[in-house]
């Protein structure tokens, strides 16, 4: 309503139009520019009401500021704006800043709250003696000395820091081969680290220097897929504590890590010069187009005359950006790579469809981007009349699977052609005085992607080496792509249905394919060498904070603080604890298996959980290793107890896992008394399970005979243990050989 408003907008925007009559330019300019209000500053209004305006503007030499004086037909002042910055935005950057709001970058800035504890209780693993003495650590070289240890007796460390920091940068040409053999023993020590139960309770912290993009001062590439590997492990295992701590080059930064060290709740670190910094994903905003002081794009516009490069250019992602990159910038020469080249799917109607949208030229080639010389060949296709302009690097291959699967050969796989020819385009086209460097990367490196830790590894290091372009004084981007709605696109690639479901649980939509080359046009515009293209769902993502749900750390600087619940409300531990309290004992497991049986259904796209049988088997419900996964961290945080990483498999039904949760809660019968290991009700009902689960061709699997027979022997020796025990303490241990065996008759559905 214009009563609500002291100068109604409408009619203040129409003032500022004059603006653009009294801006000067140059004569022959070939695109009008648009000046939009960028910053005010003294703004007074002194009368309201006004229906007609009469405006002064005095504008700098630069006309970039201006002073505004506002009055009425009779010249009496309405309003003034003492100073108004002014900011010219091309035609293109209009039309990037609609996407705007779908590009996100990470940035390391202080931390709001910091919370520290005692740095103490710390060994450093590394082969580097001396390596962070501040620390007062004890040290060991490597992981078979760190097991030596326990098993002489000590206990485990609180922390352990594993000194990821380079003595010496590759030599020239050896990059590639230094960041496959750091990243495959990096693979190695934290399997074996994450293998260990005695180091449950240890808190794991990889050291780097300079190995990640805080600033411009990126110099170790070869230990950057260290951050991709390890924040998928970390969402792996969400009950470890994973972190990771990257050191700068200044004096001051070694003196600033015992504090970096202690401080809690922040995974990823930065220290430069001598200040800690956390992580956080923060928006990107029109201000960051032109704004004075912030670094600015190195790219420059495409030349039309010249020729692009995109590699996996024949498949779907590379025909929608072949196509945009005609359509939208200009582009007339193509040379399109792919490891079939014209043999690919499509690729003949692809070059039909370029052509006839204005391409010139249009080439095809066979090319595998992890060998050096084939992308040598392919950079010397280009016609001397058309010189390379800009190079598209989308080229890669997935092989997804948890991390205790994978091992060096799996993880090469994946690093070769992403990483391996990232690295060969840039060495190689380096001094060709490109427009544009446009590296597509995945938010599975930024965000951890579980079960994909060799491609976050992969792009990882894209992200860090556009940095380093960057520095280098370089054309040099990396898109980290979330989410696209068609299939093989940025995360999209390789996954089902069940597993977007899931990334859509957690806060991840999807672009389409108009909103995602968009954002393509928008980075090219912005000043930062690395940004993450991605449709977060925020609202879904703040539900799941008021209702004391885990959101990673990275998120939360897009989110208010979760609202306060009220005690016992439900959606925390210890709102189920007070849940089950309050039924009778013989309901609580049925109310746990309940439990269960939802968020099985959520995991595996169920319409609800009475699709789920209590006594089903979760795996031939479809459930993979993933789903396990988040099935585990989801009923971890809901009964805030540590459940084990097999849980699906050793405990494959709804009735035996709320066996289970009673257990680890300790507030319903069948718990084991005392101490040491105990067999508790829940593994006899596991066991049971699995067992009624089995088919007869299953059971005759090689080597399976013969643990079914020492799990025979064992139930005897235990029963003939237990016969011999005056007052046994449990339905389990009582009675005889006969009794125990009737029992599990009875659980097997075989009794008489």
């Amino acid at each position: 309503k214009p009563d609500d408003f002291g100068i109604h907008p409408a009619l203040l925007d129409a003032a500022l139009h004059t603006l653009m009559g009294i801006r000067q330019e140059p004569e022959g300019s070939a695109e009008k520019p648009v000046f939009l209000p960028f910053e005010w500053t003294g703004v007074e209004l002194h009368a309201s009401g006004a229906t007609e305006l009469r405006i002064r503007i005095d504008l700098d030499e630069a006309g970039t500021n201006a002073r505004i004086r506002v009055a009425d037909p009779a010249g009496q002042p309405v309003a003034q704006v003492r100073g108004l910055a002014i900011r010219e935005a091309t035609a293109e950057q209009i039309r990037a800043g609609e996407s705007v709001e779908h590009l996100y970058r990470v940035e390391f800035r202080t931390p709001r709250v910091t919370q520290e504890t005692a740095a103490d209780g710390i060994w450093v693993l590394g082969d580097k003696a001396e390596a962070f003495e501040i620390l007062e650590a004890d040290h060991v070289a490597d992981v078979d000395a760190l097991l030596a240890h326990l098993d002489d007796g000590r206990q485990a460390p609180a922390r352990l820091a594993v000194d990821a920091t380079a003595a010496t940068a590759p030599a020239d040409g050896e990059t590639a081969r230094a960041t496959q053999e750091l990243t495959a023993s990096a693979l190695g020590t934290i399997q074996r680290l994450l293998g260990e139960p005695r180091l449950e309770a240890t808190e794991l912290i990889w050291i780097t220097r300079s190995a990640v993009g805080a600033d411009n001062d990126v110099r170790d590439l070869a230990h950057s897929p260290l951050w991709g590997l390890l924040r998928s492990a970390r969402n792996e295992n969400a009950e470890r504590v994973i972190r990771l701590i990257d050191l700068g080059t200044a004096n001051t930064d070694d003196a600033a890590l015992p504090g970096a060290v202690a401080l809690t709740g922040e995974p990823e670190i930065a220290i430069r010069d001598g200040e800690i910094l956390a992580a956080r994903l923060v928006r990107t905003t029109n201000e960051d187009l032109a704004e004075p002081g912030r670094r600015q794009p190195v790219a420059e516009p495409l030349d039309p005359d010249g020729s692009v490069l995109i590699t996996g250019g024949t498949g779907e992602l590379g025909r929608a950006v072949a196509g945009h990159l005609v359509r939208t910038h200009g582009v007339r020469h193509l040379v399109l790579t792919s490891r079939r080249g014209l043999e690919a799917p499509g690729a003949v109607e692809l070059v039909e469809e370029l052509t006839a949208a204005g391409a010139a030229s249009v080439q095809v080639l066979a090319c595998d981007v992890s060998r050096r010389e084939d992308v040598a060949t392919a950079l010397a296709t280009a016609d001397a009349r058309h010189p390379w302009t800009g190079v598209f690097h989308l080229a890669g291959v997935l092989d997804d699977g948890l991390l205790k699967t994978q091992d060096a050969e799996r993880l090469n796989r994946v690093l070769a052609p992403k990483a391996g020819g990232a690295l060969h385009l840039h060495e190689l086209t380096k001094d060709l005085g490109l427009a544009a460097f446009v590296l597509f990367s995945s938010a599975a490196g930024v965000l951890g992607g579980a079960g994909q830790s060799n491609y976050a590894a992969a792009n990882a290091f894209l992200d860090v080496l556009a940095a380093r372009r960057r520095a280098d004084g370089l054309p040099g981007v990396s898109l980290s792509w979330g989410l696209w709605q068609q299939a093989g696109i940025g995360l999209t690639a390789g996954l089902g249905q069940a597993e977007l479901a899931r990334m859509r649980r957690r806060g991840i939509g999807a672009l389409r394919e108009k909103q995602g080359l968009a954002a393509l046009d928008a980075a090219l515009t912005q000043p930062y060498p690395h940004l993450v293209p991605v449709k977060l769902e925020l609202a879904s993502l703040q539900r799941e904070s008021d209702n004391g749900g885990e959101v990673p750390v990275l998120l939360r600087n897009l989110l208010r603080p979760p609202r306060k619940r009220a005690g016992g409300s439900g959606g925390t531990p210890s709102g189920l604890r007070e849940r089950l309290l309050t039924l009778p004992e013989d309901e609580r497991s049925v109310h746990l298996a309940r439990l269960v049986q939802q968020e099985a259904a959520t995991v595996l796209g169920a319409s609800g959980a009475d699709g789920i049988g209590a006594h089903q088997v979760l795996k031939e419900l479809g459930m993979d290793s993933l789903m396990a996964v988040e099935l585990r961290r989801r009923l971890s945080a809901e009964s805030g107890v540590s459940l084990p990483s097999t849980l699906a498999f050793d405990y494959p039904t709804p009735t035996a896992i709320a066996a289970l949760l009673l257990d680890k809660l300790a507030i319903g019968s069948g718990s084991p008394a005392g101490g040491g290991r105990g067999v508790t009700r829940a593994q006899i009902d596991s066991l049971v399970e699995l067992l009624r689960s089995a088919t007869p061709a299953q059971l005759d699997e090689p080597g399976l005979t013969v643990g079914l027979l020492a799990l025979r022997d064992g139930l005897a020796r235990t029963v003939a243990a237990a016969d011999e025990q005056p007052e046994p303490e449990a339905e389990l241990d009582t009675g005889s050989t006969d009794d125990l065996l009737q029992f599990l008759d009875r659980k097997l559905g075989v009794s008489e």
